[in-house]
């Protein structure tokens, strides 16, 4: 399991957590079919995945941000993400959000290996024009 999670783009040393965890949660645990132990390991992971990814404080985008902008400071958020995950659909959710709730949006794109970061951004549907600037990051292999 700790090589499939790791081949999905998992931190390794998530990925060992999660499966010692799991495994503790087998200890002592006797199913005579292997559908009952499947559904163990499952609600034992996704149990483990929601504490790790439960925040420990309640989250309040909209005070974070005026908080922020009293203090003079921009409110800062970072989409960041293999190819494929939703970082863009989920710009476009918060961007809509946060402009629906008059709050001023400007957004960075910045790529590694490619220069289309600032089309793909461009075409997020936003409820009222927002910045976009690129930054383009060149990351070499050694």
């Amino acid at each position: 399991m700790r090589l499939h999670l790791v081949s999905k783009n998992v931190a390794s040393e998530i990925a060992a957590k999660l499966c010692d965890s799991v495994g503790q949660t087998l200890v002592g645990k006797s199913k005579s079919t292997f559908k009952g132990l499947q559904s163990i390991v499952k609600e034992s992971l996704e149990a483990q995945l929601t504490r790790i990814l439960s925040p420990n404080r309640r989250v309040d985008v909209l005070r974070d941000v005026m908080t922020a902008n009293e203090s003079g400071r921009p409110f800062t958020v970072v989409f960041c993400g293999v190819n494929g995950v939703g970082k863009s659909t989920n710009l476009a959710k918060i961007c809509y959000w946060l402009n629906g709730n008059d709050k001023r949006v400007l957004i960075a794109a910045c790529d590694t290996f490619r220069a289309g970061a600032v089309e793909q951004v461009g075409g997020v549907p936003l409820a009222r024009p927002c910045r976009v600037f690129c930054f383009l990051c060149c990351c070499m292999a050694h």
